[in-house]
């Protein structure tokens, strides 16, 4: 269904991004008369800043965590094997 809502429109066909072809961006009611060049200047500064995710770092500790658990864990292994071909 189709109701007759009129709407300002802005696209964004040059997004940069191997995934995304275009990007579409309805604009408020309230800021339709705003000046166009503005509000295409805006919709291209948020349209990069979602293209690239702040890469997440794990903390040193924790990293350092999960190396000692897999030490840990391998050294149990090793040990475990060592006294099986010891009794057997």
């Amino acid at each position: 269904m189709i109701k007759g809502v009129n709407r300002q429109v802005l696209e964004v066909v040059n997004t940069e991004n191997p995934y995304f072809e275009r990007i579409v961006f309805y604009v408020k009611p309230e800021y339709k008369s705003e000046n166009a060049q503005f509000l295409k200047s805006e919709a291209e500064k948020f349209s990069q800043s979602v293209q690239k995710p702040p890469k997440t770092k794990r903390p040193k500790k924790e990293i350092i965590g999960i190396i000692a658990r897999c030490l840990l864990s391998l050294s149990a292994g090793a040990g475990a094997v060592f006294i099986m071909n010891t009794i057997f």
